[in-house]
Parts: structure tokens; C-alpha cells; sequence
């Protein structure tokens, strides 16, 4: 998939990634179709989402038993993450697709090298940001997010943590939209957390 983005795809059985140690990131350009034909990924296993980010089509296709763990421990000034279930950042159309039984964990924790320092996250078991529309689509499983951030060690310093999280979509930005979807999954947050979305 990731050297033929714009491509159509149409799966045609269940893939089982269950003894699959390392799977690269993928991707969906504009114009790009990615149909899972009513099929699943089994056991996909990472750090980060299935497809990184989707700017054509996604549809057709579940997820079974996934598990997505991110912890990351840093430091810096303004950083942010997004990490989602099935797409990382989802700027075009996700339809009638489903993650059951998913376990998404992200912590991310950061010490500020700077006296002003800011640390985002979004986390959502469909997609971590939804810029385009998630349509016909649910979630169950686990979804949970933390972000803290601390300060930098100087008179005056300020620092400050934004996690949201959710079932469906950690961020839903203007103008996109989610229709029909619903979300099972339990969703916890030090932050901002939603059933469908963290915030919108």
C-alpha cells in the first residue's frame, strides 16, 4: 500500500497479523481507496495507528483485536502527538468500519527546556484527529490517554498539558463530521474525554 497511496485496494480475506513483529507505516493519498471488502485485521500489534493518515477512502474493513501502546517520555518546548486506532490523522472519508475489542494506551509525559512549554495529545480509537468524516462506523474495547508536562526549573515558568481522547476520534476539528457512529469502548483521560470524541 505505502508505495501505491492513490491506488485502489480491495481486500479480500481476513488478515491475521498476530505473529507479525514490525509493520511499516501506511498510508492513503487523495484519490486513494483503501475497501476492506467486509474483512478484518486480526492482532495488528504497534506504536501507532494502522494507517498513519488517510486522505481518500477507507472503508469496509474492521479491526479485531488490536493493541496500540505509546509511552513516550521526552523533553522539549511545544510538542504534540496524535495517535489513533485505525488512522493516525484522517483528512478524507472513513465508512463502515469498526475496531472491536481494541486496546489503545498512550501516556506521553514531557520536561519543559524552556520557561513557556506546551505538550498535546489526541488519541481516538477510529482516528487520533478527524479533519474529514467518519460515517457508519463504532468502536469497542479500551481508549485511554494521558499527557502532564513539567516545569522547566525557573522563577516565572510556565507549562501546560492538553490530552484529548475518544471513543471514535481524540480531536473532530471544524468542518468535519462523524454520522452514525457509535462507540462501546471505555474511555479514560487526565484531560478531555468523550464516548465518541475528546473534543470537537
Amino acid at each position: 500500500v505505502r508505495n501505491y497511496s492513490s491506488s485502489y485496494f480491495l481486500q479480500t480475506n481476513d488478515i491475521d497479523l498476530s505473529d507479525v513483529s514490525y509493520m511499516p507505516s501506511q498510508s492513503i493519498a487523495s484519490g486513494g481507496v483503501y475497501d476492506g471488502g467486509g474483512n478484518c485485521i486480526v492482532g495488528y500489534e504497534g506504536s501507532s495507528a494502522l494507517f498513519s493518515s488517510n486522505s481518500g477512502t477507507i472503508q469496509n474493513l474492521g479491526m479485531k483485536d488490536g493493541s496500540i501502546s505509546f509511552i513516550q517520555n521526552t523533553s522539549g518546548q511545544h510538542l504534540s502527538y496524535t495517535v489513533g486506532g485505525m488512522v493516525g490523522r484522517n483528512n478524507g472519508t472513513i465508512h463502515s468500519c469498526y475496531a472491536e475489542n481494541m486496546d489503545l494506551s498512550v501516556s506521553v509525559s514531557m520536561k519543559a527546556t524552556h520557561s513557556f512549554a506546551t505538550v498535546r495529545l489526541c488519541a481516538g480509537g477510529i482516528a487520533g484527529v478527524n479533519s474529514g468524516t467518519i460515517s457508519c462506523s463504532y468502536i469497542s474495547g479500551t481508549v485511554s490517554g494521558s499527557a502532564s508536562c513539567q516545569k522547566y526549573n525557573i522563577a516565572g515558568a510556565e507549562a501546560s498539558a492538553t490530552a484529548y481522547v475518544g471513543g471514535i476520534a481524540g480531536e473532530n476539528n471544524s468542518g468535519a463530521s462523524m454520522i452514525n457512529c457509535y462507540s462501546t469502548a471505555s474511555v479514560t483521560g487526565n484531560k478531555y474525554k468523550g464516548t465518541l470524541c475528546g473534543y470537537s
